[in-house]
């Protein structure tokens, strides 16, 4: 309500159950795993320099700023949400620094809650962790082509390479015979 530290916006469309009258309940319940997919990722494309707190946490939150610059442009075209001030396809730049403030808190409660070396034990024996990153960037990727909005298209393509990079998202290029 404040219009800190997202900026001024009202909600186009009902998302559901309200905290406080003002929040809906699945906006920070589909933030999580959308800072922790980010961790993940930053783990997988890090490797051994995900070792520092100084690299890890500034590359995961600018990671989550980058799934915004994906996710808030759609939205706004899609009428989920609109924004009183203007900037990047009618998202406030105030915006994406409160994702940055969100983003860094939430990698400082993840690190203090889990172990870096456990978590990277569990992407090697679970493939299929990150199906959730993959079906973000296929699905914000398409909605921001079908509004024409090529910047957010070209990050999540950027994404898609990162799943690559790290092996985790998979193209089969022949048929099985």
């Amino acid at each position: 309500t404040t219009g800190v530290p997202y900026g001024e916006f009202e909600y186009g469309v009902s998302l559901g159950p309200m905290i406080r009258e003002t929040i809906p309940l699945a906006l920070p319940l589909f933030f999580i795993p959308l800072v922790l997919n980010s961790y993940l990722l930053c783990l997988l494309a890090l490797g051994e320099r995900s070792r520092s707190v100084f690299v890890r946490v500034p590359v995961v939150a600018a990671t989550v700023v980058a799934v915004d610059l994906v996710l808030d442009p759609a939205a706004v075209a899609l009428g989920f949400w609109e924004y009183t001030a203007s900037g990047y396809y009618g998202v406030p730049w105030l915006n994406y620094a409160g994702w940055m403030l969100s983003a860094t808190v939430a990698t400082l409660l993840i690190d203090t809650a889990f172990s870096r070396t456990a978590l990277l034990e569990r992407l090697g024996g679970c493939r299929y962790i990150l199906d959730d990153m993959v079906s973000f960037v296929l699905l914000w990727g398409v909605i921001n082509a079908a509004y024409g909005a090529w910047i957010p298209v070209a990050i999540a393509v950027l994404f898609a390479g990162a799943l690559v990079f790290v092996d985790r998202f998979d193209f089969p290029l022949s048929v099985p015979s």
